[in-house]
């Protein structure tokens, strides 16, 4: 034997092995697929076109036909698996190989045609999907009564489309014909009429016709029972289907039991990521977020859990994302939650334009309206706190005043009870035939002038405080700030058996502020640690003053209970507060009132207990006096 003939004797062996394995492997491939094993399908198919594509370069009949055969089951096996990127990737390797081999018109290529818009859809690419099923449908249609089933299903792809894009008279022409060729050629009871069977009900459905759909539905559904048994997924997702037909004529307990018992069989029936799990836990939260305020919390763990799915195998620019993100917007607007829903409205938003390109598209327009009614409502609730925050600002001053105003009327009292001493006392002498001398009279009228001049002293600091600006800032002695606020709280402090100490910084501290928000805040402060420590023995506040090189400010610290380590997290926050009658807005708007002036207030610690703030200020400097 020559040396050429045992080499052509070599390959052919070879040849023989190589398509025996591609063979084995196409073969396994095909069990694993019906045994709904896709993972291993799809590794035996790609396997099988391993081995053919190695055949290239002999010229082998057939095995390039055959290679496209075998990518385009793996690119079935990998679209069952939601891998759907890397299913058209497989679907377009084998439509060029067949359409190289086998012309752009022959009905093989029609079935490739339909399987990459399949994955097209499911991507959510519904533009180059449209052409392909045209293509597809248009090469059917000449293949009449011959893959009659195919037309159909063809026909039922683009009309889901259309219902995707919202143009439910062109997707029902499209479905009732698809039906109609099934039903001709097939007869209705089959699985593949139970699909056209759904996709006709669910566009009575979006119209609203909903006693149709159900009927529909009903019928694909008892096909489904027939063929598969009760515990099919496919007879899960007819559950589902009817399901939303409940929940949009509101019978939602009906609803409900439907999509559990849907959850049930597709728990037990496919992996816990499968994507039909994830539209039923999304029907599901649909209902929760219909039912109540208090199945808000269930809707959205329930829209979280199937965005994980959704997210996994789809991506994060794909509609049906945007669909769930719509959703959980709308819960967390429901919530109060409105900056976290504005995000997820406007995210919706940007994908569905992308997606449909159409701005006037029902899912964009939708996702449009709920931002532009999510920001009005977010303005409107700006003018309300703006207004509400005027009013309890107003409330709280009034407050203020009134604990001053019991202060100053104890302070008029002494000033008034010494002019009137000095008043009794001129006139006994006057009714003594003696009468006043000259230095007597002296005396009593410069009591009576000391004494008016601190009651207009008293009147006037607190008509300045009552008026003032709160914008100004000053130079401000701390001081004199802290003597003079104890002269309006005194009376109460005394009338409560609260000892009021001063311990006021021998350097005379001076703060660059206004002088009535330091007041004000004082005046808070001070009512607190009353407050704190009324009742008991030995009740104790203490007031300091104090300075160093960058800031000067006051402390106000008492001998009453404290606040609790839980407490302290919540301390500055609006309405929280552990009195019965309290508002809870008090150190809030303390804390917001010297932040306007560059300070700050802090809650420390006491070792001895009590309560203990520090309020930090700019120091007074030189340059300030210009100002």
């Amino acid at each position: 034997m020559s040396k050429s003939s045992h080499n052509k004797l070599k390959t052919q062996k070879n040849l023989k092995k190589i398509l025996r394995l591609a063979e084995e492997s196409f073969k396994a491939g095909k069990k694993y697929a019906d045994n709904e094993r896709h993972q291993a399908a799809a590794d035996k198919f790609l396997a099988a076109a391993k081995y053919l594509y190695s055949l290239k370069d002999l010229n082998t009949p057939n095995s390039e036909i055959q290679q496209a055969n075998a990518l385009a089951h793996a690119s079935l096996a990998f679209n069952e698996l939601h891998q759907y990127k890397k299913a058209k990737s497989l679907a377009k390797k084998a439509l060029a190989i067949q359409e190289k081999i086998l012309g752009t018109e022959h009905h093989e290529i029609a079935l490739s045609l339909n399987d990459l818009a399949t994955i097209l859809i499911a991507l959510g690419e519904y533009d180059n999907a449209k052409y392909f099923l045209k293509r597809a449908i248009k090469i059917q249609e000449k293949q009449l009564p011959y893959g009659h089933s195919y037309l159909a299903n063809s026909l039922n792809n683009l009309a889901g489309i259309y219902i995707k894009l919202n143009n439910y008279n062109k997707a029902k022409t499209l479905a009732e014909r698809a039906l109609r060729i099934q039903k001709e050629y097939a007869g209705l009871d089959n699985p593949d009429s139970a699909s056209h069977l759904d996709s006709l009900a669910n566009i009575y459905a979006n119209l609203d016709t909903h006693d149709k759909a159900m009927e529909l539905y009903q019928q694909a559904l008892e096909i489904r029972k027939k063929h598969f048994g009760e515990l099919h997924p496919l007879v899960a997702s007819s559950l589902n289907k009817i399901a939303t037909v409940y929940a949009s004529l509101k019978r939602y307990d009906e609803a409900k039991s439907l999509h559990k018992k849907a959850l049930e069989i597709q728990e037990k029936k496919l992996p816990s990521d499968h994507l039909d799990i994830s539209t039923t836990l999304n029907n599901l939260a649909n209902i929760s977020s219909n039912i109540a305020e208090e199945e808000y919390d269930r809707a959205r763990k329930l829209y979280e859990e199937s965005l994980i799915i959704r997210k996994k195998h789809l991506g994060l620019e794909h509609p049906d994302i945007a669909s769930i993100l719509n959703n959980l917007a709308i819960v967390y607007s429901a919530q109060g939650q409105d900056d976290k829903a504005q995000v997820f409205f406007q995210k919706a938003q940007e994908i569905f334009r992308k997606s449909f390109k159409d701005t006037e598209h029902p899912f964009t327009k939708a996702a449009e309206d709920n931002t532009l009614k999510l920001q009005h409502k977010i303005k409107q609730l700006e003018r309300i706190n703006q207004a509400q925050r005027i009013e309890l600002e107003e409330t709280k001053k009034l407050s203020y005043l009134g604990q001053m105003a019991t202060g100053v009327a104890h302070n008029i009292n002494n000033p008034v009870g010494i002019i009137r001493m000095a008043a009794q006392r001129g006139l006994r002498r006057l009714n003594k035939p003696e009468g006043l001398t000259p230095q007597e009279n002296r005396e009593i009228f410069e009591t009576v002038l000391n004494q008016a001049d601190r009651l207009h002293s008293i009147i006037e600091n607190f008509r300045n405080f009552a008026n003032g600006d709160r914008s100004q800032r000053e130079i401000i002695d701390l001081n004199r700030l802290v003597e003079r606020v104890k002269d309006y709280f005194s009376g109460q402090f005394q009338s409560h058996d609260v000892s009021l100490e001063l311990n006021l910084a021998s350097s005379k501290p001076q703060a660059y502020a206004n002088n009535f928000v330091l007041e004000e805040v004082l005046s808070n402060l001070l009512t607190n640690a009353r407050e704190a420590v009324q009742g008991q023995n030995n009740a104790t506040v203490w007031v300091k003053t104090w300075a160093d090189e960058k800031n000067s400010g006051f402390e106000v610290k008492d001998n009453g209970p404290g606040v609790n380590d839980e407490q302290v997290e919540h301390l500055f926050s609006p309405f929280h507060s552990e009195k019965t009658q309290g508002t809870g807005l008090g150190l809030y708007f303390t804390q917001q009132a010297l932040a306007e002036i560059n300070a700050k207030i802090d809650y420390q610690k006491s070792t001895g207990g009590g309560a203990h703030f520090i309020v930090t200020l700019p120091i007074a400097r030189k340059e300030h006096n210009n100002g």
